[in-house]
């Protein structure tokens, strides 16, 4: 279904490799703070640390991961922005 994205919303698409090797509360944390491209460096860094890792109290299953994080920028009011040409 359609979601109508808020300012600064972010989305994010995963294969089970991400969601296998990470908690659901993690994600969200790790990608709602900073730049786009800083919060994947972070999930990718945490996941590849995840996978070779053998602490029992976090998930890990050796896998390969997928993600895409887009984020819905703020849009400047359009009175605002001065017409330009269009070559």
């Amino acid at each position: 279904p359609r979601r109508k994205l808020a300012k600064c919303d972010t989305v994010l698409l995963a294969s089970d490799g991400l969601f296998d090797n990470l908690p659901g509360e993690e994600i969200v944390d790790l990608v709602r703070k900073g730049s786009l491209s800083s919060a994947a460096d972070r999930l990718r860094q945490r996941v590849d640390e995840n996978m070779v890792g053998e602490r029992p109290d976090q998930p890990s299953k050796p896998d390969d991961f997928t993600f895409v994080l887009y984020r819905r920028k703020r849009v400047p009011n359009v009175s605002t922005i001065p017409p330009r040409a269009i070559p």
